[in-house]
């Protein structure tokens, strides 16, 4: 209706920029990773309390929507893994996943542009410092496996205005995103100083990032192979943190050079002040302990760090008290097992609160505790929830729900998905508070395997009691769902995205350019009272 008529064409532009300016307070949207900055998982806003509309949107060649997404008043923002993609006969041209940005609306799903793939990550390269090794076999004609991926990873962190995006990937690099016209503005690639032409000299950003009041963007990175021994491999990526400015400068860096020995998983969280942000290391090994860093969030200069031997940080929360509720895992005989911490920053030092504790009891050896969530009235953390799974590529159940005493550590009440009406099984994704206290957690479902059937994942809508908990609503996806937590956005729905039903030895197969992939389609649900 404004063709032709360029005063017409003006007034839309202003009232787009009011649209998307005017959102509501910055409360009351999903803007980050677990809401806030803090990561308390809590909004102010009620989340719908019965399915009564849903609508849903088939993210094609997708493979998985492993992300929790981010929330405006103008639309929902999340990304894909995607598939590698044959390109030529040269591994060097494949696309290494081509995961993409997708926005849609919050009120229908409707795309708000065309989904964005950010750039082709190759498969392989040539790289004539290094000689290649035995795991660079697969590149095949002497050239080297690249590990980083196209894999869209971290959750966006949206700017107050609703106009730009921060978003992290497996490429190793940081993406700003303009949410108006779905185009990337600029790209930020993670580095190593020492070895600055080393094309996988940073690191995956699997976290995602912080967006500081100093208007700093804060992410740590993901080191893969992250154990290069055992088995031997040659790990050539780097686990750091950084900071950037809103314009793609880097500000500071640590360490300045080099890389920590276990990865950053977890997104940085940051004091109720916002002048200082905590990162912990995950994936615990017995070759390296991980530790709790604690920086000035303008200089980056290290206030404290805290040793935490043989126990990892995978999830962080920070209450309106200042203190930290970690949920990781630590590291046993045969494998690993779910473990949850509280630490208390001393100004100069971080100490134990309570725990480590194990929280599950007995489980299989890939099971960790991956979510937390404060529940906060006025200045007092009243109750944490925190929530556990296992590693994706082993298909199994165990995810359970606990909420715990901030105090103490003990747990007030459980919740078992397979115990539920109706039930499920799998692991639990992060945990979702809404401002009438009830909790939002999905289950992960397993697929089929051999002679046992697929299940679905399920999101819960839960209303917790010092009975335990009781189930107010649910909806089951189609498919598996995994890392993509449902969340509340502005106007009280609930958003969360499923994972394919690909097995996980089948998702790294490579494909031809537009070949259609059977099952490879996975799916985001919006759900309205």
């Amino acid at each position: 209706m404004f063709r032709g008529c360029p005063s017409c064409v003006c007034c839309a532009a202003i009232v787009l920029s009011c649209l998307v300016v005017t959102t509501g307070r910055a409360e009351d949207r999903w803007l980050t990773r677990s809401h806030d900055n803090r990561r308390t998982g809590l909004t102010p806003v009620i989340g719908p309390q019965r399915v009564g509309n849903v609508w849903e949107y088939a993210a094609v060649g997708g493979n998985n929507l492993n992300i929790e997404a981010a929330v405006t008043g103008r639309g929902v923002f999340f990304g894909s893994w995607g598939l590698v993609r044959k390109r030529g006969h040269s591994k060097v041209s494949w696309d290494k996943f081509d995961g993409k940005i997708f926005g849609l609306r919050t009120t229908n799903g409707r795309e708000l542009w065309p989904p964005i793939h950010p750039g082709v990550t190759p498969y392989a390269y040539r790289f004539p410092g290094r000689k290649p090794t035995r795991q660079d076999r697969p590149a095949g004609n002497g050239l080297h496996l690249n590990y980083s991926n196209g894999t869209i990873e971290g959750t966006p962190a949206v700017d107050p205005t609703g106009k730009v995006a921060f978003v992290g990937r497996g490429d190793g690099s940081l993406y700003c995103v303009d949410l108006i016209r779905g185009k990337v503005k600029w790209r930020f690639k993670t580095f190593d100083p020492a070895r600055p032409d080393d094309p996988e000299g940073g690191g995956e950003i699997v976290g995602g990032p912080a967006l500081t009041p100093q208007g700093l963007v804060i992410f740590g990175t993901f080191a893969a192979p992250h154990r290069p021994n055992p088995p031997k491999l040659v790990r050539h990526e780097t686990n750091a943190v950084y900071a950037v400015d809103t314009k793609g400068q880097l500000v500071w860096r640590y360490p300045k050079q080099g890389s920590l020995d276990s990865v950053f998983q977890a997104s940085p969280a940051l004091s109720p002040d916002g002048r200082r942000v905590y990162l912990s290391t995950d994936l615990p090994s017995k070759d390296h302990s991980c530790q709790l860093f604690a920086f000035e969030t303008k200089s980056g200069d290290l206030l404290w760090t805290m040793d935490l031997g043989l126990v990892g940080g995978h999830d962080i929360a920070v209450g309106v008290d200042r203190r930290l509720y970690i949920a990781g895992m630590d590291q046993q005989f045969l494998g690993i097992r779910p473990s949850v911490f509280a630490v208390d920053d001393r100004g100069d030092r971080g100490t134990y609160a309570w725990g480590p504790m194990p929280i599950d009891g007995k489980r299989p050896p890939s099971h960790y505790a991956g979510g937390v969530a404060i529940f906060e009235k006025g200045n007092t953390v009243r109750d944490v929830y925190f929530s556990t799974a296992v590693h994706r590529p082993t298909n199994g159940a165990g995810g359970r729900l606990h909420r715990v005493d901030p105090k103490t550590g003990s747990i007030v009440s459980s919740w078992n998905p397979e115990k539920a009406f109706p039930p499920c099984a799998g692991g639990l994704t992060d945990v979702t508070l809404d401002g009438n206290g009830t909790v939002y957690v999905g289950c992960r479902g397993r697929k089929r395997i051999l002679s046992k059937p697929e299940i679905r994942g399920r999101v819960y809508a839960l209303k917790a009691s010092d009975n335990g908990f009781a189930v107010v609503w649910s909806y089951e996806v189609d498919g598996q769902l995994d890392w993509s937590s449902p969340v509340i956005g502005p106007q009280g729905g609930c958003y969360f995205g499923s994972s394919d039903r690909i097995g996980e030895l089948l998702h790294s197969i490579p494909r031809t350019e537009n070949e259609i992939v059977s099952d490879a389609d996975p799916k985001f649900y919006g759900v309205r009272d």
